[in-house]
């Protein structure tokens, strides 16, 4: 494999995803946006490994950057909503706990 060719490291991305190893997927593709920082797409398949592995403001990151690269992809908009409403929902969720405590 080229050390530098982007596209491998991206369909690598793919089939570690495919396969279920999200962590691999993740490396693949963060290599293949840091050898091509103008791929709207990649940005966006690593911010999806990244939403699926928990990393929501990673996420979140990397579907911006897509949307600086390509703002008319109306999927990145759905993912990049999709994962700031998993933010707030967290954020109700810590301070209904916290409400909870206080009254216990």
């Amino acid at each position: 494999m080229q050390p530098n060719f982007t596209e491998c490291h991206a369909n690598l991305g793919h089939l570690y995803r495919d396969k279920g190893n999200l962590q691999h997927s993740r490396a693949y593709f963060l290599t293949a946006v840091h050898l091509d920082p103008t791929s709207a797409d990649n940005f966006n398949n690593l911010a999806c490994i990244c939403k699926d592995l928990s990393l929501i403001m990673e996420a979140i990151e990397y579907y911006g950057r897509s949307l600086k690269l390509d703002p008319n992809n109306s999927n990145v908009y759905c993912n990049m909503v999709h994962s700031l409403q998993m933010v707030r929902k967290e954020k109700n969720l810590h301070r209904t706990k916290h409400a909870c405590a206080r009254e216990f």
